[in-house]
């Protein structure tokens, strides 16, 4: 194969159109790269003294690739050398013109824009719904300037029919058209329609960079004169991924966020950016999703050689920031706006626990504490459950409003359907949520399916969750995402038992856990705080599952709350001593007489009892028992607020005692009448408004 036909070969392969024939005479040539006579965006030099190489690519893409003959055998030193030399002598000599095509080319677009008539109605305009924001014409096409900074570089001609071109080798990399004053945001599009029509939505200053592959560079600019202000790319979904992948890849090295447009099923194959959005489905479409805060990308890198002013730090100064009471959805176990963790071994109920609170506010009943719940709706998604088999007839057992609880189905990807996967598709679940006015919960079943990388990896679980925390927090509902404990680690601190990485408690803000525990020939159930780091962080339920028939055939669990339990997550689900199912020497007696003698002068603090305890090598889940037996009356002190016991007569209740059995007979489903706070004293309760399933 000869030489020039080698080289043309070589510039096929990467993509380019090659020119007919080529000249090894080491000078620049031009060519069109797109099959356009007027494209002339293709270059390219050839030697030919010696072994043969050259260098060629794309001004429009900003490609460039070098090029050596194939002689058949590994080149000499000798030839290394020189081959090095005349490849270092092309790219200056490729630079040195390209600089003078570019310059000449500013010129030129610069004298053709002052000639050319302002524009305020085209037919490319009325067909894509848009306005004309500085735009100029000239013999019928739409004429946009590329500019950086006041210069024009280039101009982007637009017919009537929609067809593109440029002005001849002009500078592109760099260069953008903008749409308004920037304000608070700065959003990034493609094409002028599609800036145009994300502009007319948000009112939101808006760069077109003429072109994906251009967006990077465009963002570095822009972020080097804005250093402070919130910069959102609101991509392109094209059927390649390529302009989401890029999107994305900018959006890293500037600390933008990324939006797409989703079309829903009316979708067709054309349709791709927020014009088509807008001319699919209205400009309110296009303004409902854009109002929804971008969720920020992840692994934020700043390019400090080429934006060395991109990196400010603000100060807020606490004067003027207002203060904000936590919004609970139940005070002290569910926050609105904030990440739950739900953990607990295999077979302690905490699906049905999570269906049972999620019953509770689609009624607007009471939670096991007796509070009143706001009527709100829930969103679950379950990549365990079924919901016809499985879901469904546990929120029927359960007494839900079935009509308030919506279920997360498939996802349209490149028109085709697949499974929703948490861990890339929380920011269109958030688009399609935002239309539940009243949404109060999401839970997620397990939460370890919204991490795509390695779920014991601190790093990767905080960047995988925090679409899942940004979700909660913009659409203010509690999140509750469900996962299990770790097995064989029965004794240590809840927070340690939660499977994978430890990021997972500590990104929650609150994290619930479960316990079936065996106590002699008892078994009990414990649904308590682990962690809070907005409210108290200890205290529980005592609960259990039961089954009923809620249609013909149909049988499903549901959770029957007991009493509610004082203490820590570690003490609430230790399994008992094995030394209580001993003689009168076991653990049980031991703490029997330890209290009995502690508090025979009298009433003794529970902090004081529990130093003690500790010294006496008992535990306190042990000395609990023995207070249960002993019928020890517990009282709050007004003064310290902190738990007082005494030793009471048997068959007296203490205060605690006597709310808790007023919360057991409580159905949190269920509106109950007002109850008078002065006359609603033990038993006094109207048992016909009171259910004891949940």
């Amino acid at each position: 194969m000869n030489i020039s036909t080698q080289f043309i070969n070589a510039i096929n392969q990467a993509g380019i159109i090659p020119p007919l024939s080529v000249i090894d005479d080491g000078q620049i040539h031009r060519f069109s790269s797109n099959g356009k006579s007027t494209d002339e965006a293709g270059w390219y030099v050839l030697h030919n003294d010696g072994v043969a190489a050259g260098s060629f690519g794309n001004w429009r893409t900003s490609e460039t690739h070098t090029w050596c003959a194939d002689i058949g055998r590994p080149l000499t030193a000798a030839e290394n050398v020189a081959n090095k030399a005349r490849i270092d002598a092309m790219k200056l000599q490729r630079e040195a013109d390209l600089l003078i095509s570019q310059a000449e080319a500013s010129i030129k677009a610069t004298a053709i824009w002052d000639k050319a008539t302002p524009c305020l109605t085209h037919d490319y305009l009325t067909r894509k719904g848009v306005k004309a924001y500085a735009l100029k014409q000239i013999d019928g096409s739409l004429v946009i300037p590329l500019r950086d900074g006041l210069k024009i570089h280039s101009l982007e001609y637009i017919k009537a029919n929609g067809d593109k071109s440029r002005e001849p080798k002009g500078r592109v990399t760099g260069c953008y058209f903008a749409i308004g004053k920037p304000s608070d945001i700065i959003r990034f599009a493609e094409g002028y329609a599609t800036g145009a029509s994300i502009h007319e939505a948000t009112g939101d200053a808006v760069v077109v960079t003429f072109g994906i592959n251009n967006l990077l560079e465009v963002a570095k600019t822009i972020r080097a004169k804005y250093p402070t202000i919130k910069l959102v790319i609101c991509a392109d979904d094209d059927l390649s991924g390529v302009g989401i992948r890029k999107a994305n890849e900018a959006a890293k090295q500037v600390g933008a966020s990324v939006v797409i447009p989703i079309f829903g099923e009316n979708r067709t194959a054309k349709d791709k950016d927020f014009n088509d959005l807008h001319q699919l489905n209205g400009l309110e479409a296009v303004k409902a999703q854009l109002a929804v805060i971008q969720t920020p990308v992840s692994d934020l890198k700043v390019v400090t050689d080429v934006m060395p002013l991109a990196i400010n730090v603000s100060l807020l100064c606490a004067a003027n920031i207002t203060p904000e009471p936590i919004r609970w959805l139940w005070n002290g176990w569910l926050a609105k706006g904030k990440l739950h963790i739900f953990a607990g071994m295999a077979g302690t109920g905490k699906t049905t626990i999570a269906i049972a609170l999620a019953a509770t506010i689609t009624t607007g009943g009471r939670f096991p504490d007796g509070s009143r719940c706001p009527v709100g709706s829930v969103l679950i998604w379950s990549g365990e459950d079924s919901p016809a088999d499985t879901l469904v007839p546990r929120l029927m057992a359960a007494g839900a409003d079935l009509s308030k609880v919506h279920f997360v189905g498939e996802t349209t990807a490149n028109y085709e359907l697949r499974s929703f996967d948490p861990a890339t598709d929380m920011q269109p679940l958030m688009i399609k949520a935002a239309s539940i006015s009243d949404l109060a919960l999401l839970i997620i079943d397990p939460i370890v399916n919204a991490v795509a990388g390695d779920s014991h990896k601190n790093g990767e679980v905080r960047r995988a969750l925090q679409p899942v925390v940004e979700f909660g927090e913009k659409l203010n509902c509690a999140v509750l995402g469900i996962t299990h404990f770790s097995k064989g680690g029965q004794g240590k601190d809840p927070l340690e038992r939660v499977t994978g990485s430890l990021a997972f408690g500590a990104l929650a803000r609150i994290v619930l856990a479960t316990a079936k525990i065996v106590d002699g020939d008892k078994t009990k159930r414990i649904v308590c705080r682990a962690k809070s780091n907005i409210g108290i962080d200890t205290g529980g339920f005592e609960y259990d599952l039961q089954e009923k028939e809620v249609d013909a055939g149909i049988f499903s669990s549901y959770a029957l709350w007991g009493e509610a339990v004082e203490g820590s997550a570690i003490e609430l689900l230790a399994e008992p001593d094995n030394r209580e199912t001993g003689e009168n020497g076991s653990a049980l007696n031991e703490a029997t007489e330890f209290l009995q003698d502690l508090l025979a002068d009298g009433e003794l603090s529970q902090k004081q009892i529990e130093v003690d305890a500790k010294g006496a090598g008992l535990s306190m889940a042990t000395i609990k028992r023995a207070k249960k037996d002993l019928n020890i009356r517990s009282k709050k002190s007004l003064l310290d607020k902190g738990w007082y016991w005494t030793l009471a007569s048997k068959g007296v209740k203490d205060d605690q005692g006597d709310q808790e059995a007023h919360i057991n007979n409580v159905n949190p489903l269920n509106p109950l009448p007002k109850i008078d706070p002065i006359s609603h004293q033990k038993g006094n309760i109207d048992r016909n408004n009171q259910i004891a399933t949940f």
